[in-house]
């Protein structure tokens, strides 16, 4: 008999959401492992860098756009029986990947499970928030987001690590793996799940009259905008600003990785009762963290430390933004968490396009007062609506 949402008393986690965490660190290491072996793939196809680049942006590209309605068509569907279909496409996508001859084909393989994608994360976290007590769920959706944070500090790395060492087949040998162990770890342990009532398209696709949800989208889109436009050129900032070489700034992205996953897990016991809390001081300590940064930046010690605080604070925005686009829309969850997926995705995007314009015009010694200027927007943004609207405890 499948699972309903009733929300169960007992407090401790149930191990079907570890499994989903799994499920999303495959997912998110299939979607930016690609970055360690780009110019291995621009050789073995003979294309450019610049080209290979579009097996990562075409598929963030592809969930920006379709994520929504994917999830809208998949809303009918047994959860898990979705989740399951969803890891065995990217499993079997990746296996195929490893007998093209040519690019075409395989950024054909490598954006066809992209389609798929948000389908996953946005039952997933409807799934791992209903199985545990209310005043759980931000603990819950907290552990699915850990597994986003390990497989940028773990998987990309590891990718990058057998890829260099058995060429790049490895890399998606390694993806495939990993997808069809989350795969046989879901179909075991993971309960069916469906939600207490199936939701029509209209319903679901209603909550976008509300205005309080697209105010949430526009606070996420700015969010992710401030964090991204310099994050996405870290390595850059870090040679230019700091001075530092390749193997110090694997280092600090790794530092900055761990911190993330800590604060990400931090942030998820309390992200329930202090959203409001959370959201301000986000803001507050990454502005004063890029001015300092700014400032510091030929202080090698500071830097260390100061990546330290940017890490632990730069990942909670992802559960930062997503309790409050859901929060927005819980009558329709798994269609709230697309929307958080694909406006993150956009914010991404932007935010990345204003680095690359800041650098351009300006030095990329400019990026943390670019991020400064967007995370002021964010919080007009966000204090121009009073929280107690959209049901936030503050």
């Amino acid at each position: 008999m499948p699972l309903t949402c009733t929300r169960p008393k007992e407090r401790k986690m149930p191990l079907s959401v570890f499994v989903l965490a799994f499920g999303a660190f495959a997912l998110i290491t299939t979607e930016f492992g690609i970055i360690g072996i780009l110019p291995q793939l621009a050789e073995a196809f003979d294309v450019s860098i610049g080209t290979a680049g579009w097996l990562l942006g075409g598929f963030a590209l592809t969930i920006a756009i379709t994520g929504p309605w994917m999830t809208l068509m998949f809303s009918r569907f047994d959860r898990k029986l979705s989740l399951s279909l969803v890891l065995a496409i990217f499993a079997g996508s990746n296996i195929l990947s490893l007998f093209c001859e040519s690019f075409g084909w395989l950024l054909f393989f490598r954006i066809l499970p992209a389609f798929f994608h948000q389908v996953f994360w946005s039952f997933a976290m409807a799934a791992a928030s209903s199985t545990v007590a209310e005043k759980d769920s931000g603990k819950a959706v907290s552990i699915i987001f850990a597994g986003l944070s390990a497989g940028t500090v773990l998987g990309v790395p590891m990718v990058s690590f057998v890829s260099v060492s058995h060429g790049w087949q490895a890399g998606f040998i390694l993806f495939a793996g990993m997808n069809s162990a989350a795969l046989i770890a879901l179909l075991l342990i993971v309960p069916p799940y469906a939600a207490p009532q199936r939701l029509s398209f209209r319903t679901q696709i209603w909550v976008l009259k509300k205005p309080e949800l697209w105010w949430s989208l526009a606070v996420l889109f700015l969010i992710m905008a401030s964090t991204f436009c310099i994050y996405s050129y870290f390595a850059e900032y870090l040679s230019v600003a700091a001075g530092m070489e390749g193997s110090m700034i694997g280092l600090m992205l790794l530092v900055f990785g761990i911190a993330g996953f800590l604060g990400t897990l931090a942030a998820g016991r309390l992200v329930d009762s202090y959203l409001n809390q959370l959201i301000t001081g986000f803001v507050l300590i990454l502005c004063l963290t890029f001015a300092l940064i700014y400032g510091l930046a030929h202080v090698t010690p500071a830097v260390v430390a100061l990546i330290v605080i940017w890490g632990t604070v730069h990942s909670t925005g992802f559960l930062l933004g997503q309790q409050l686009v859901n929060g927005s829309a819980s009558e329709a969850p798994e269609f709230a968490n697309s929307l958080f997926i694909s406006l993150g995705n956009a914010g991404l995007t932007v935010g990345t396009f204003i680095g690359g314009v800041t650098i351009a015009e300006a030095g990329a010694l400019s990026l943390p007062l670019a991020s400064i200027a967007l995370l002021a927007v964010t919080a007009a943004v966000y204090f121009t609506k009073r929280r107690d609207r959209v049901g936030v405890t503050d």
